[in-house]
Parts: structure tokens; C-alpha cells; sequence
């Protein structure tokens, strides 16, 4: 359960049509011509809600990019062809910022880097540089190591002055205001608050 709603079985996962592959740049470039436009989106997900009756999609809120806003534009068409109504599970980044300016994503896996070497140093720099999930980050073997060569993670004193963008919260909850939440899912910007004692940031 999720308040009053029952959470189903399976939720349609969102990343194709949010041009997310986890095959390499090029497919990527496939999926994000096909999905540019929110009739091809559409077509998907009717054929999921109508064959395989799937009533509930992982989301990015509209605000993030031009195929997130093409992904909700196709749920609204979706529930007028089918008469369903979707209900969402939207993942949230938490923009993160220090000493007033965005975090920085490769001090930030700096910094969980340093904190695992205190426990964990064999192979631990080949466990994230062959990461799977980073390794959808454009040319991350090379800027993850350009980091740990030449950057420092983030130090106790800059940790001191971190705060969350509640502002950048806001607008992404309000391209969602129109749609039936299930529920959210933080960013992965949670794992950093956690790592560096942070986590009443949230609250």
C-alpha cells in the first residue's frame, strides 16, 4: 500500500522514452529520435495498458527535458484513448548545492570513493570505473579518473554549507500536479546525504 493507493505488481519502467538505453550512446540517440515525438511514446504505452493491462509508469518530472515533457504529454493522451487512469512513480533529483554552487557529480563519486577506501581498497577503482549504471555516463572511465588524479572530494568544512535547492524541488512538483502520484522516488543524490551525515537536509 502507498496511503490509500494499492501499489500493482509491475510498474512500466520510463527510461527508453526518456533516451536511456543502458546500451551505449548510440542507441541512445535511437531512442531519443524515436520518442521525440509524444505519438510514439503514446502508441507504447497504449499498447501496455491495453494488451498487459498495466496501469501504473516510472516518471521524470516534465521540467527535467524535451522527452520528459513528451513522456507526460503521451500519458495524458494514453488515459483520454483508454479511459485508465496512470498513476506515477516519479523519481525526484535533489539538487544539491555547496557553498552555493551545484555539486559537483564526479567529487560527488569522489567522495564515496575515499570513503570506501577506508574499508574496501581491493579492486575498488576498477569496481567503478567498469560500474555498469556509470558507465551510461558520457566518457566517465576518463572523467572519473581525471578526478581522482587531479580533483580532492569533498572536504567536512564545504560540507558544512550544503543545502538543497527547494526552489528546483517546487518546479519539478509542479509539472507533476496534474498527474496521479503513487508515490516518489529520491534521486541518487540521497546516497550522498547519507554518506556525509546530511541526511536532515530533507526534512
Amino acid at each position: 500500500m502507498s496511503g490509500e493507493n494499492v501499489v500493482p505488481r509491475v510498474i512500466l519502467g520510463c527510461q527508453p522514452f526518456i533516451g536511456e538505453s543502458y546500451q551505449g550512446p548510440e542507441r541512445n540517440r535511437v531512442y531519443a529520435e524515436r520518442f521525440r515525438d509524444f505519438r510514439n511514446v503514446a502508441d507504447v504505452l497504449e499498447r501496455a495498458v491495453v494488451r498487459y493491462r498495466v496501469s501504473a509508469l516510472a516518471a521524470v518530472p516534465a521540467s527535467v527535458s524535451s522527452l520528459a515533457v513528451s513522456f507526460m504529454k503521451a500519458v495524458k493522451v494514453v488515459e483520454r484513448r483508454t479511459s485508465v487512469f496512470l498513476s506515477l512513480t516519479p523519481c525526484l533529483s535533489i539538487p544539491l548545492r555547496v557553498k552555493g554552487k551545484p555539486v559537483d557529480d564526479y567529487r560527488r563519486w569522489l567522495t564515496y570513493y575515499e570513503h570506501e577506501k577506508h574499508t574496501d581498497q581491493t579492486g575498488l577503482l576498477e569496481k567503478y570505473l567498469t560500474d555498469p549504471i556509470l558507465l551510461t555516463r558520457p566518457n566517465w572511465r576518463e572523467n572519473f579518473m581525471e578526478t581522482v588524479e587531479h580533483s580532492s572530494p569533498y572536504t567536512s568544512e564545504e560540507l558544512n554549507t550544503l543545502t538543497v535547492d527547494y526552489g528546483k524541488i517546487d518546479v519539478a512538483l509542479e509539472s507533476l500536479k496534474e498527474n496521479r502520484i503513487l508515490f516518489t522516488e529520491p534521486g541518487s543524490e540521497t546516497d550522498f546525504l547519507a554518506a556525509t551525515g546530511k541526511v536532515e537536509e530533507l526534512w
